[in-house]
C-alpha cells in the first residue's frame, strides 16, 4: 500500500515538472486602449470580420492604422492617453484569423508587430510588413522569415542560425457596444 502511494507520488512529480509547457501569450509588456473603434476604419474592419488585419503604430501625437492596399489613417492622441500610455516593441498586428477557433468563434487577436526572430536573435526592432499576394502572412524583409497571422508561427523560414520564435501574442479585449479596444499582458 505504502509502496503504491510512493510509486503515485513519483509519478505525479515527474509529470507536473515538464520544462515543455508553451504559453499562448508573451511576456513582453504590451498596452493600448483605444476608443471609439468606429473612428479607425482599417481597426474596425479588421475586428469586425474574418481574415482582415490592421497595422497600429504611434508617436508621441497620433496613432497610425494600416491595412493591406489602403492608406495609413492617423488619429490624434488624447490627453487621456497620458494616463495609459500605448507600449509595444514595434507596433501591433491586429485582426480576425479566417478560421474559427475549436468553439466556432471568430476570436480577435493582438500580435506585436517586430518579428521575433530577428529581436530575439539580434536584438533588432524590425517591423513585419503584409505579403501582399496573401493577406494572411506578414514577413520580415531582413531575414525573410513569414509567418502566418492565423497561428501566429513562422511558415518560411531561411536556413540562417536565427531561432524561430511564434510571433508575440496580447490579450486583446474588444467590446463592440462601447466602441472600447484594449491590448495588454
Amino acid at each position: 500500500m505504502m509502496r503504491n502511494r510512493l510509486l503515485l507520488f513519483l509519478l505525479l512529480a515527474l509529470a507536473a515538472c515538464s520544462n515543455d509547457v508553451e504559453t499562448l501569450f508573451a511576456n513582453h509588456r504590451a498596452f493600448l486602449r483605444f476608443a471609439p473603434i468606429t473612428a479607425a476604419a482599417p481597426l474596425n474592419t479588421a475586428l469586425n470580420n474574418p481574415g482582415q488585419w490592421c497595422t497600429i503604430t504611434f508617436d508621441a501625437t497620433h496613432y497610425h492604422f494600416a491595412a493591406l492596399n489602403t492608406p495609413t489613417i492617423s488619429y490624434p492622441r488624447t490627453a487621456l492617453e497620458a494616463y495609459g500610455q500605448p507600449r509595444a516593441i514595434a507596433g501591433f498586428i491586429v485582426g480576425t484569423p479566417q478560421f474559427p477557433t475549436t468553439t466556432g468563434n471568430f476570436e480577435q487577436v493582438a500580435y506585436d508587430l517586430v518579428c521575433p526572430s530577428c529581436y530575439e536573435s539580434a536584438y533588432i526592432e524590425r517591423s513585419l510588413q503584409f505579403d501582399a499576394d496573401n493577406h494572411e502572412h506578414a514577413s520580415c524583409s531582413r531575414c525573410r522569415r513569414t509567418y502566418n497571422l492565423d497561428n501566429g508561427s513562422p511558415i518560411s523560414v531561411p536556413k540562417d542560425t536565427q531561432a524561430n520564435p511564434r510571433l508575440y501574442r496580447y490579450r486583446l479585449s474588444f467590446n463592440s457596444t462601447t466602441g472600447v479596444f484594449v491590448i495588454q499582458n
